[in-house]
């Protein structure tokens, strides 16, 4: 029952690393759990449901590193297709949508994109009629290089000939860009201060008077781990509903005139973790947007959504997808301004993978369907060691996946951010984390490395800041 059976390809002997990114996504858009067994020669994907669908895995590309791509929508079946050529057919399809969807509206495409897709669907047409096993393999991952190089090419394009055009709409708002800030600090205050539209801060007590836009919050943190530890000390949840309500309404009724937006929550994923079940992260949040309103307070509302590809449900048993609870939280009424999309790139155990720069547009599509903005909540890993810390706890530490290079994310991440900024519904971007030291459950993820000095991922964001502000 469910069953999609694959040869593994004999230049890609599938680790447990990749075989551990293998999901099913189907026709309704949610992953499902699936149960992976591999021997010497195949690979089979296992589920309790009999339906077509998506298999997603993170492939090793030669330049870039691993990213997530994925078959076309596939019968359940028996016998083994080759992984290589229906990963292959998958993004080529995928690219040459985007690429008619893009043309239809007016998009110029370049001489070079041509060239790299017609190599692509080449390639792909060899694979699919070589008899050769292993050539048809050797074809169809050279179809998936320079796929994956035109999808660069034409997402670098779009953002160069979009962005001016949303700069130039005086109806459409502004795009901003936002960093986080733990503690207060000058050093840093003077790095990156200058350079961010927008400074977050975790509580109110901590903005300070020459901010002139600021972001409080998030006021509750439902990811794992991420409880203030006032409410993990108190034991059963009515108690923290408790504690949080007083806490929210003593913060909300003190804020300062630069503050701009609330963030009401944070890491909302519809799986739940040990001190906090979905339904209590979904009740909880309600009760701190119905709290802010009660305090009569006008300010935007923000609540963001955690693994917003929905991926964290292939690993899970239940669970609901962010976009559902989003719309669950629309349906009743609460007052909530923007969505905010938490990603944690190239984080593992508790992260996004990461994916080619088509599949974020199609995030922001599926996500604009709520008619909310958007804002992009993002850290990643940088410059520094993968090391696991050690913790005692019973909460799964993240490590930088090491599936990408410090080369490759930066290219990625430069490649996508204008994106972002080219898209309407996208509003702003938010990176979470300024310095390495305050967040031990992302390491690597600051703007500034424990020295506070400077690292690559800061250079990338003034770039990216001369070349589209």
């Amino acid at each position: 029952m469910g069953v999609f059976k694959f040869e593994i390809p004999s230049q890609w002997p599938l680790e447990k690393r990749h075989a551990s990114t293998m999901h099913v996504v189907g026709l309704d858009g949610i992953a499902w759990p699936c149960r992976i067994v591999k021997d010497d020669t195949h690979i089979s994907l296992h589920r309790n449901r009999d339906e077509s669908g998506k298999v997603f895995i993170a492939y090793p590309f030669c330049d870039r590193g691993e990213l997530v791509v994925c078959t076309g929508t596939l019968p359940e079946t028996t016998t083994p297709y080759p992984l290589t050529v229906e990963l292959a057919r998958g993004t080529a399809n995928r690219l040459r949508n985007q690429l008619s969807i893009w043309q239809e509206g007016g998009l110029k495409i370049t001489p070079k994109v041509e060239e790299l897709t017609n190599r692509a669907v080449a390639q792909l047409g060899m694979a699919l009629f070589e008899l050769d096993a292993k050539s048809a393999e050797q074809s169809a991952a050279e179809s998936l290089e320079f796929c994956l190089s035109a999808i660069f090419e034409i997402s670098r394009s779009f953002s160069e000939q979009i962005v001016p055009v949303r700069k130039s709409e005086v109806n459409i708002p502004k795009f901003w860009m936002g960093t986080r800030i733990n503690a207060w600090d000058e050093k840093v205050a003077q790095t990156v201060g200058q350079m961010f539209d927008i400074i977050q801060f975790p509580n109110s007590n901590d903005i300070r008077p020459e901010v002139l836009n600021a972001i409080v919050g998030p006021l509750l943190d439902a990811s794992p781990d991420g409880l203030s530890k006032k409410l993990q000390e108190v034991d059963d949840f009515d108690g923290r509903r408790s504690v949080l309500m007083a806490d929210v309404r003593e913060r909300i009724g003190r804020l300062p005139s630069s503050v701009k937006l609330i963030h009401a929550a944070a890491g909302i994923n519809g799986t739940g973790h040990r001190l906090l079940s979905y339904p209590q992260q979904l009740q909880a949040t309600i009760d701190v947007l119905q709290t802010i309103e009660d305090v009569g307070s006008s300010l935007p509302t923000m609540v963001s959504f955690d693994c917003p590809w929905g991926e964290r449900l292939a690993w899970s048993v239940g669970g609901v997808h962010p976009l559902q609870i989003a719309d669950s939280l629309l349906r009743r009424g609460v007052n909530l301004t923007m969505l905010g999309l938490d990603i944690h790139l190239d984080y593992w155990p508790v992260g996004s993978l990461p994916r080619d720069p088509i599949q974020w547009i199609d995030l922001i599509d599926a996500w604009s369907q709520l008619g909310l903005p958007l804002v992009i909540c993002l850290r990643t890993p940088s410059n520094s060691s993968s090391t696991i810390v050690e913790r005692l706890t019973d909460v799964p530490v993240n490590s930088a996946r090491g599936g990408l290079s410090e080369t490759a994310r930066l290219e990625l991440l430069e490649t996508v951010i204008p994106m972002m900024l080219a898209r309407p519904a996208v509003q702003g971007i938010i990176w979470m984390q300024t310095t390495d030291a305050e967040e031990p459950r992302y390491p690597g993820g600051g703007l500034l490395n424990a020295a506070l000095e400077p690292k690559p991922i800061l250079e990338m964001f003034q770039r990216i800041r001369k070349k589209f502000w």
